[in-house]
């Protein structure tokens, strides 16, 4: 009797062991489907998330290329509207009515303007900058403008006392005299306000100059130096840079 009592505990064992091994390996099947699934769903993840931080950046790129271009047009036709007043200031670079009367004329077009300078063919201000704001950055931005043979880029920005602003320079022909450089200051409010709007949660969005090394001109918050006085980026921040697109006809 010894003998089946003894075959039958073995065949429960060994049913049993089946069974465990069976469990085991349908448990490291689900484990391995879960693993499996878990990175292919972060793989995803981070291939959408790529995507909309491309598009991202090249949609701000893009509407920031159109308001740019936008400004560029609204000033070529401004010089060219206003082109007796400017011969007039051209004559008289000391005159601070008729530099008056030619600030009043932009404000209504140029929300975001608060500076006009008139300069010579060779970049040099004829008309005394009675505001302050004609810096030695911009001036030697009138100087690059002349040297380039007064082709675009012709949008310049750059940090100063003020903050950050942005040059826009169009040439204009006054009666009798060579050509003449018109430009307008800007704010970059509006840059900051498309940069705002394409942010996305954990990105963010910087205007950078690309022949000044790291320079950063502009993010969502607006200029960097009302934030700190370091206008460049970081090692770190360097290393964070993952997609970037150009603003056309300029240098950022």
């Amino acid at each position: 009797m010894a003998e089946p009592e003894h075959t039958t505990i073995n065949d429960s064992y060994a049913r049993w062991q089946r069974i465990f091994w069976l469990m085991l390996i349908l448990l490291c099947a689900v484990s391995g489907l879960l693993v499996w699934n878990a990175h292919s769903r972060n793989s995803n993840a981070q291939a959408l998330q790529a995507s909309m931080v491309q598009g991202a950046v090249t949609g701000a790129a893009h509407e920031i290329t159109l308001h740019v271009e936008a400004l560029r047009t609204a000033v070529q036709l401004f010089a060219e509207k206003e082109r007796v007043l400017l011969q007039r200031l051209a004559l008289n670079p000391n005159d601070v009515d008729i530099y008056a009367q030619l600030l009043i004329h932009a404000k209504p077009y140029f929300n975001d303007g608060f500076a006009v300078t008139l300069a010579d063919e060779h970049g040099d201000p004829v008309v005394a900058d009675f505001d302050g704001f004609v810096g030695q950055l911009c001036q030697a931005d009138l100087r690059n403008f002349t040297q380039s043979a007064f082709v675009v880029p012709e949008v310049y920005i750059h940090p100063n006392s003020i903050g950050y602003h942005f040059d826009i320079m169009a040439l204009v022909s006054l009666a009798g005299r060579k050509p003449h450089i018109f430009f307008i200051s800007f704010y970059p409010r509006m840059i900051a306000s498309i940069l705002s709007r394409y942010q996305l949660t954990g990105h963010q969005l910087l205007l950078l100059d690309r022949e000044v090394n790291g320079l950063i001109e502009v993010d969502v918050h607006g200029s960097r130096d009302s934030m700190s006085r370091d206008y460049f980026v970081s090692d770190a921040e360097r290393e964070r840079i993952t997609f970037s697109a150009p603003v056309e006809s300029t240098r950022w």
